[in-house]
């Protein structure tokens, strides 16, 4: 399995700084208080210098994304509507 499909936030987490995917990654993994995070590649790579972002927790990375899908899941008729807009409006019927 390949690292873009290995997690569901897998290629789906830019870096606000630079761009760049954000990788999961796993703080003392071979002790208790270990924490998994995801960090921007370029950050892990070439440090701090080539990019300042902060990790993130992964559980508040995925809390952030929970709330956001139900947000778009209780307005999906409004979020239908400007999409089929949207596409109506790029592709107008002859």
């Amino acid at each position: 399995m390949s690292d873009s499909s290995k997690y569901a936030l897998s290629s789906k987490v830019y870096c606000e700084c630079c761009g760049v995917i954000f990788k999961r990654r796993t703080w003392n993994s071979n002790n208790p208080s270990k924490k998994v995070v995801w960090q921007c590649k370029t950050y892990v790579n070439e440090g701090k210098t080539a990019c300042d972002a902060k990790s993130v927790d992964e559980q508040v990375l995925h809390s952030a994304f929970v709330r956001l899908f139900n947000r778009m899941y209780e307005n999906k008729e409004r979020l239908i509507k400007t999409l089929k807009a949207n596409i109506e409006s790029y592709f107008p019927a002859e």
